[in-house]
């Protein structure tokens, strides 16, 4: 997705704002947050779109119906803020229909916001949000991708690749230790069970990927265990069908019967689980599997 210019568009309007806020956040963690907030203010996630190799990303929130100064008036002060690091553009679908261009720039005394479309027609309502943003390419980009796909204005984490964690680290964002992934706060303060909340259904697959091929009990177990025994875990059933996925995908086998129970690997081995004494991956592994009296097994 080049920066391509398909039409000229027209220069509507320009006005200035005062600047109403400074943010102290880091702009990465502030561009997270304004896209969240924009989730929980639509009540949708935005789907984010991007080619491999390019700088561009578009954020998306289809049918999202807006008035152009009240948004300047709630977001400017963002746009504007970020705009010193990245290009940034809103656009949107004016009454005609045709495509308007919104932008918000700091000024020695403020804000300066643009306003331009195809026809030069002046405008307010607009249908169909749509944000532009330039990054400076990779990693930044595919970290931003991440990142932005994972943002649900019903969670207040969301989860990214350990990979980025130097990218995370300018964002002030300390990691967990043993954690599989990094999480970026969105809203509140850090609290392991919306974390674990904020897990796609392919990040827990990619735990119990991690524990079989690897045994490696990641932290999110011990926070989904702890959170097990405390009554306050929300649902297994997508940790059960994102195990039973994995076990089909590394062609484990299990097997079992009123006495005894047997978990097979690919070589044919038998694996041996402990409900007792164990790590938190297997005993989550075993209450999935069999939801009994396990200690009596």
């Amino acid at each position: 997705m080049k920066n391509l210019n398909l039409y000229q568009k027209r220069l509507v309007r320009t006005e200035h704002m005062p600047l109403l806020q400074k943010f102290e956040t880091s702009p990465a963690l502030l561009l997270f947050r304004w896209i969240y907030d924009l989730s929980c203010t639509f009540d949708t996630k935005p789907s984010i779109y991007g080619m491999d190799g390019d700088r561009m990303l578009a954020i998306v929130f289809p049918d999202a119906a807006f008035d152009c100064e009240d948004f300047f008036a709630d977001y400017g002060d963002v746009m504007a803020c970020l705009s010193q690091h990245w290009t940034v553009k809103v656009y949107g679908t004016a009454p005609g229909p045709e495509t308007a261009e919104l932008q918000a720039k700091l000024a020695r005394d403020g804000i300066v916001s643009t306003w331009r479309c195809v026809s030069g027609r002046d405008f307010n309502r607009c249908l169909d949000l749509y944000i532009k943003l330039e990054t400076s390419g990779n990693p930044e980009w595919a970290f931003f991708k991440e990142a932005l796909e994972g943002i649900d204005g019903t969670k207040s984490f969301v989860a990214v690749s350990r990979c980025y964690e130097r990218l995370l680290q300018r964002t002030g964002i300390p990691s967990a230790d043993g954690a599989r992934y990094c999480y970026i706060p969105l809203s509140g303060e850090s609290d392991t069970a919306e974390q674990l909340h904020c897990l796609t259904m392919e990040q827990k697959a990619e735990l119990w990927r991690t524990f079989l091929s690897d045994g490696v009990s990641s932290m999110e177990f011990e926070w989904l265990w702890d959170a097990y025994l405390d009554g306050s875990v929300r649902s297994l059933l997508e940790w059960e069908l994102a195990l039973e996925g994995v076990l089909c995908e590394l062609q484990f086998t299990v097997s079992h019967d009123a006495h005894s129970f047997h978990v097979i690997d690919p070589a044919g081995s038998p694996i041996r689980l402990d409900y007792i004494h164990g790590t938190a991956a297997e005993k989550m592994f075993l209450k999935i599997l069999f939801p009994v009296n396990l200690e009596n097994l």
